[in-house]
């Protein structure tokens, strides 16, 4: 491993757009954050706009942390923990040897963010064994991280990002459609079959602005509409953004999990019945699933944001994702 002398990287990205309704998330997070050594992790379903929040924050304390600001999105390209070590290292300043072992890097990078103030973001993190690689020794850094699930870090404090509160969901709406006023119910019903998930109503509003072909009620009509609700949510622009493709990784982030594959069939099994609460002892009988498997397999849909825990051995599962499920109760059969 050379040195070839201390960097100062900046690498967190460009702003995001204006984040509405989580002013007391952002407070509270960049409060922890003003203070080196913090350990944060953030976690909510997909689309709730945790990236965006994560970014926002970093770069308001950014300040706080002269020898630099890391970022990984751990989801774009899911990495082995090797090649992320040589990419932060490599932003460090160290010259990291391709033929260098797991716990060779790890050694070296705890000695490189030893004794130095450094923020590091891990964005879309999998999984605990993902992440405890990559956490740097110096006790002046801090951590956050994102993920869809509740991570097992012991030392790291916990916020859950929820889908936003109605006022604010509608503030949203109002405020990136750019089309003045819309009309008050079309608008209400509109954040609504987006399930008040800020991505979604993204997307919505985003075609509220850019086409004439769009009104507030042709959009509330086609949402209504249970069989293209999640392809009408998809960026006419960008097939990526995608309320779809969001949910789809929260699918496919369970089947890499231990007992994944199992969850993922309940899941799906789920879908076919096209229902919105779940027992846990009901969905045993009417699955062949014994009781203490279906409340194990519900809890770890539940932790990866699938499932919302309403009531112990209840479950609520929300509108869109719901409709993922019925869509693979009928395409996706491992």
């Amino acid at each position: 491993m050379q040195v070839n002398g201390v960097r100062r990287p900046a690498e967190l990205p460009g702003l995001t757009p204006k984040l509405i309704g989580r002013s007391g998330e952002i407070h509270r997070l960049v409060d922890e954050l003003a203070v080196p050594g913090a350990f944060r992790t953030v976690s909510g379903p997909a689309g709730a706009g945790k990236s965006a929040l994560a970014v926002n924050v970093a770069r308001d304390v950014a300040h706080h942390y002269p020898d630099g600001q890391l970022y990984v999105d751990l989801h774009a390209r899911p990495p082995d923990a090797r090649t992320v070590l040589a990419r932060l290292l490599r932003s460090l300043g160290a010259d990291p040897r391709p033929w260098t072992g797991l716990d060779e890097l790890v050694a070296c990078y705890r000695s490189a963010t030893a004794g130095r103030r450094l923020l590091l973001v891990l964005d879309n993190a999998d999984d605990t064994a993902q992440v405890l690689p990559l956490l740097p020794a110096g006790t002046s850094c801090s951590v956050l991280i994102t993920s869809r699930l509740r991570l097992e870090l012991p030392e790291a404090k916990r916020l859950h990002l929820a889908p936003l509160p109605e006022p604010d969901a509608l503030a949203l709406l109002h405020h990136l459609s750019g089309t003045g006023p819309v009309d008050a119910a079309d608008a209400r019903e509109l954040v609504r079959l987006c399930d008040y998930l800020p991505l979604a109503i993204g997307i919505a509003a985003a075609k509220l602005a850019a086409s004439c072909r769009w009104t507030s009620a042709k959009l509330v009509r086609h949402l209504r509409d249970d069989a293209r609700r999640l392809d009408v949510l998809t960026d006419d622009t960008d097939g990526q953004r995608s309320v779809r493709e969001s949910l789809l990784a929260g699918y496919h982030l369970v089947r890499r999990l231990p007992e994944g594959l199992e969850a993922a069939r309940l899941f799906r099994l789920i879908g076919q019945r096209e229902v919105y609460r779940i027992d846990a002892r009901a969905l045993a009988r009417r699955t062949g699933f014994a009781e203490t498997r279906s409340k194990a397999l519900l809890e770890l849909l539940a932790d990866a944001q699938l499932l919302e825990p309403i009531a112990p051995g209840r479950y609520r599962m929300p509108a869109l994702t719901r409709l993922l499920a019925t869509e693979l109760a009928h395409t996706d059969h491992p």
